[in-house]
């Protein structure tokens, strides 16, 4: 009798255990995102992870690619299940012929808050003082953007001096460069490396503020409207139901694990006061930039 107990004991002990582990069965998903200037953002990633790893019962590692060119290419291999993407990262994912993502929720800022905003700038030994002096000076004129595949320092950018009649950056200007950072753009053109740089505005903000650059030694020549924030995606092959307890996991972060989403709104400025995450709308994802130019 008492080996028969015993015996029960210790299935009902090991079936409690194995309910509250990740299943073994499963594969280990794969969270992923990209670091912003010094910031790899593991560490703002953790809490989300072990959440989900909770929420879904199984294992969730996090993971920083290097650049948003590398988690592209990592996403686009099947390496990544879920990522935290930028806006910018998530157009080009949209422009491949089969897309392999499916958007499932983005970080909502309130009606009228700009906390992701691109600008263009120049120093004023340059002489450009407006829009319309950079159209008649961009021939003979250095540009400095914040990366290759950064929405607020490159873009957002293109994307409006395309609109202001100035053109394709390659044609238009005598020299297009690439800095590390946006923090960069601001030191080359201040040290005279660059007449016009495009950057984020709290990036420029910053540096004004703390007197690393003088506000008399450039003109700020555009500021865009909010710009919007890149949504977390999935693999497009990723089980319906997966998808859906992730996506419910995201929208409900903000109360039931408000220290995770706190961690997230720490790692990802430009979300700056984000109340929550939103379930994205079915449809094609669009970038409004409205436009302020001097």
């Amino acid at each position: 009798m008492k080996p028969l107990l015993l015996f029960f004991l210790f299935c009902a002990v090991f079936c409690k255990t194995a309910q509250s582990q990740p299943s073994a069965q499963k594969p280990t998903l794969v969270l992923a995102t990209y670091p912003y200037d010094q910031n790899n953002r593991l560490e703002n990633l953790q809490p989300l992870a072990h959440h989900l790893e909770q929420t879904l019962q199984q294992a969730v590692r996090a993971v920083s690619y290097p650049t948003v060119s590398a988690l592209l290419a990592a996403i686009r291999a099947r390496e990544v299940d879920v990522a935290l993407v930028n806006t910018y990262g998530f157009l080009l994912l949209s422009t491949d012929t089969v897309p392999v993502v499916r958007p499932l929720a983005s970080l909502v800022v309130p009606e009228g808050q700009t906390t992701y905003q691109a600008c263009l700038f120049s120093s004023r030994s340059s002489g450009i003082q407006s829009m319309e002096d950079l159209r008649e000076r961009a021939a003979k004129t250095r540009i400095v953007l914040a990366g290759e595949n950064s929405t607020s320092g490159n873009y957002a950018q293109r994307q409006f001096l395309q609109q202001a009649r100035v053109g394709a950056l390659e044609k238009a200007f005598a020299e297009v460069q690439y800095a590390q950072s946006h923090a960069q753009v601001i030191q080359l053109v201040n040290a005279g490396l660059a007449e016009v740089g495009a950057c984020g505005l709290n990036e420029l903000r910053h540096q004004l503020q703390n007197w690393q650059v003088h506000p008399e030694e450039i003109n700020v020549l555009w500021t865009s409207g909010q710009i919007p924030l890149g949504p977390v995606v999935v693999q497009e092959t990723m089980p319906q139901a997966t998808q859906k307890k992730i996506q419910q996991a995201l929208t409900q972060l903000h109360v039931q694990n408000p220290a995770a989403f706190k961690s997230v709104l720490e790692g990802w400025t430009e979300a700056g006061g984000a109340s929550n995450f939103r379930a994205c709308a079915p449809g094609p994802f669009s970038m409004d930039l409205k436009k302020s130019a001097n």
